[in-house]
């Protein structure tokens, strides 16, 4: 008989577990590629023109008609019928937010948001009213079953922000935002309308950075 010849069998090692902080991470980016999929700069934009759910206006705390995109939007919207419905919920805090119908706009409804005016370099207080603006309007516009949002740049005109200063709390309050309380389930996009080419240049570079996990802090 012709002897035959065994070979030891390859044990198949079992794949290593990820660690927890790299699941975490994984899971973190993951979640990252979600938000920024609903996250949309338009450049040259013109709010009053969009089908979305609601835009959002960049008020005063008496909710009165201004210059600017807040006087487009009530041109657009009807004044007199805008400017009723802004009387019955104001005054708007700084940091805060008030939802009106759109009337005669495309938009369903006016999200009306107050930012902070800043004389000189902002501070602190300045960075955390001006989030608390993005995240106001989007938790209004949660809701009330919005899913879509414009924003434009708040408190970067007259109010005196400068203007990248201003983009990187916009961007990184829609970002924290989505990623909190399932947030990201309940909306489809986020515009964020850039009306000048500055700010259409800041905003693009910066959208890239922001949703990046660790990005570090921008300057």
């Amino acid at each position: 008989m012709r002897a035959t010849t065994t070979h030891p069998v390859a044990k198949l090692s079992k794949p290593r577990r990820r660690s927890r902080a790299a699941r975490s991470a994984v899971m973190s980016n993951d979640a990252l590629r979600r938000a920024y999929r609903k996250v949309k700069v338009v450049p040259r934009c013109d709010l009053t023109t969009l089908e979305v759910g609601a835009i959002v206006n960049a008020s005063n705390p008496g909710l009165r008609r201004g210059g600017g995109v807040c006087g487009a939007i009530f041109e657009a919207a009807g004044s007199v019928n805008l400017q009723r419905a802004c009387d019955a919920v104001s005054p708007c805090p700084v940091g805060e937010a008030r939802i009106t119908p759109g009337f005669a706009l495309p938009a369903q409804y006016v999200i009306h948001t107050v930012g902070p005016c800043v004389h000189g370099a902002p501070n602190v207080d300045d960075a955390r009213l001006l989030g608390s603006c993005y995240r106001s309007a989007l938790d209004l516009a949660k809701a009330n079953g919005i899913r879509a949002v414009a924003f434009p740049c708040i408190s970067t005109g007259i109010y005196g922000y400068p203007k990248r200063k201003a983009a990187v709390v916009a961007l990184e309050a829609v970002r924290d935002w989505l990623l909190r309380d399932g947030n990201s389930d309940s909306m489809d996009e986020i515009v964020l309308s850039t009306f000048q080419r500055e700010d259409s240049d800041i905003y693009s570079e910066l959208v890239l950075v922001v949703f990046q996990a660790d990005h570090g802090r921008i300057e």
